[in-house]
C-alpha cells in the first residue's frame, strides 16, 4: 500500500485544525453590483482546512482564504454583476492541480479512515488489488 502524511493538527478550542492546502491566490468578494473586495494575490492565501470534532459537525472541509493586508474596493465588471459570489481563491487547470487534489483526497480518507474496497484476482494463485494497482501488477 502507499502513505499518506497528514500535516500535524492545531488545536482550537476542542477542534482538531488539519491544513492540507495552502496556497498564494487572488480572492474577490461581491460587495454590490458595482463594487467587490480585491485581495491582493501576494498577501492572500487560500487554505483548504479538514476539522475534526466540531460540535455541529462531526468532521467537515473548510475553503477559506485570509490575507496580511487589506482588501481595496474595486469596480466589477458590467457583465459580473447579475451575480453575488465569494471567491476565495483560484486554482490552475493543470496536472500540478489534479495531483494537488488526489493528494487532498488522500489526506481526507486517511483522517476519516476510509479503506479501499479490495477486489480479489486469482488465476494461479490468490492476489490482491485494489483500485491505486496498476495494470503491470495485475499482469505478472
Amino acid at each position: 500500500m502507499y502513505s499518506v502524511t497528514v500535516p500535524q493538527p492545531k488545536l482550537h478550542n476542542g477542534l482538531k485544525c488539519y491544513e492540507l492546502l495552502s496556497i498564494p491566490c487572488l480572492s474577490t468578494v461581491s460587495l454590490n453590483q458595482r463594487e467587490k473586495l480585491l485581495y491582493p494575490e501576494e498577501c492572500t492565501n487560500f487554505v483548504i482546512d479538514a476539522v475534526v470534532g466540531s460540535w455541529k459537525h462531526p468532521n467537515e472541509l473548510q475553503f477559506n482564504s485570509w490575507s496580511w493586508k487589506a482588501p481595496a474596493v474595486v469596480d466589477r465588471a458590467k457583465y459580473d454583476s447579475e451575480y453575488f459570489h465569494n471567491e476565495p481563491g483560484r486554482l490552475d487547470l493543470s496536472h500540478d492541480t489534479a495531483d494537488l487534489l488526489r493528494t487532498l483526497g488522500d489526506q481526507v480518507d486517511t483522517l476519516i479512515n476510509y479503506s479501499e474496497p479490495v477486489v480479489m484476482y486469482s488465476v494461479n494463485k490468490a492476489r490482491v488489488f485494489n483500485e491505486k494497482s496498476n495494470l503491470a501488477e495485475m499482469l505478472l
